[in-house]
């Protein structure tokens, strides 16, 4: 995993990102804490104390902080997804009818927005297919 796409990791795990502050590495290193450097390039026991002669650059750095979803709580930066998804459709197909399977599939509170992209009609049987 890309390390940088913490929200996206979060939300695999069910967790989402609350809450983004500056970190407070001066309060911190009041109660101890030392910037110690890189870690080696691997995480075997005879490189796990291995350590580049640099610090941290902590200038700027952020605290990320993740809860668990629930009454109240919601995302500092909600993720939005897209996913196209393309089927053969009935005659009598009517948009309504997937947005109700959508929403009870996703849930109420779960913000959706069906868009059609592209229509399709099969050049062999005749059959329609929507994106």
């Amino acid at each position: 995993k890309d390390t940088w796409q913490v929200q996206e990791a979060a939300a695999e795990v069910g967790l989402l990102m609350h809450r983004v502050a500056p970190c407070p590495i001066e309060e911190l290193s009041l109660l101890g804490y030392e910037r110690t450097g890189f870690r080696g390039q691997g995480l075997r026991d005879a490189t796990a104390q291995v350590y580049q002669e640099r610090a941290f650059n902590s200038d700027g750095s952020l605290t990320h902080c993740f809860r668990r979803p629930g009454a109240g709580v919601l995302a500092a930066f909600p993720i939005e997804w897209r996913h196209d998804i393309s089927f053969w459709t009935k005659e009598d197909f009517k948009e309504e009818d997937l947005e109700k399977v959508v929403a009870a599939a996703c849930g109420a509170e779960f913000q959706r927005s069906l868009q059609l992209l592209d229509k399709y009609v099969s050049p062999k049987d005749g059959r329609h297919a929507d994106r």
